[in-house]
């Protein structure tokens, strides 16, 4: 593998873990949003509704960055892929 792949794939490396943690920030275990889904039953009113909303807008955002960081990983393997065929 040469030096440029390596690069490539440990940046890719570190992205997919910075998705991982994207998509953790609030659907984790203990998280904002776990907690409320699991204890929404007993909330009533006009501010459970909105904290829900929030929390789902921001859940989908999360899940959105982490797709595009996904993205760009599976790019940067496929640019360590041709410099590794360039060497050859």
């Amino acid at each position: 593998m040469t030096a440029e792949a390596e690069e490539l794939r440990e940046r890719a490396r570190k992205l997919r873990e910075l998705a991982t943690d994207v998509e953790e920030l609030l659907s984790g275990e203990g998280k904002p949003r776990s907690y409320v889904i699991n204890s929404m039953e007993s909330w009533q009113g006009p501010n459970r509704d909105e904290v829900a909303g929030q929390l789902e807008t921001y859940n989908t955002e999360c899940s959105t960055v982490a797709g595009n960081l996904r993205s760009l990983a599976q790019s940067l393997d496929t640019q360590a892929d041709e410099a590794e065929e360039d060497e050859e």
